[in-house]
């Protein structure tokens, strides 16, 4: 009787309706709509953007530029300003980056290269 009673405590919570616990509340965001990242040439330089999604931030640590193709190697960018989260230096809102082109051609690149953003991104 007593697995019964926990089987079905267990059931009755699994099957619980917390839409009226989340109303009111800001839904969850997908990837694509807490992040939008977009890439420009613009002459000498690449200008990058992420545009982050209401209440998200993304980690100074984790944000790194690469070029993968044809070789890998790491981009030193110059960092926007951040600001303090729990003793975390984070970016909130517009990422701006812009990327001088002569800092891959520097690199013995000619033509066509993959240039790859990667970021950590979570919710206030």
């Amino acid at each position: 009787m007593k697995i019964l009673k926990l089987l079905l405590l267990v059931t009755l919570f699994l099957n619980a309706d917390f839409d009226s616990a989340l109303k009111g509340q800001s839904k969850f965001l997908s990837p694509q709509e807490a992040f939008k990242v977009s890439v420009v040439e613009d002459g000498d330089m690449i200008k990058t953007k992420i545009i982050l999604g209401n209440k998200i931030h993304i980690s100074d640590d984790s944000l790194k530029y690469k070029i993968i193709k044809p070789k890998e190697f790491e981009l030193n960018i110059t960092r926007p300003k951040g600001h303090k989260l729990n003793g975390e230096k984070v970016y909130a809102k517009d990422l701006l980056v812009d990327i001088p082109i002569s800092d891959i051609t520097s690199q013995n690149i000619k033509g066509d290269y993959t240039l790859m953003i990667v970021f950590q991104g979570c919710s206030d």
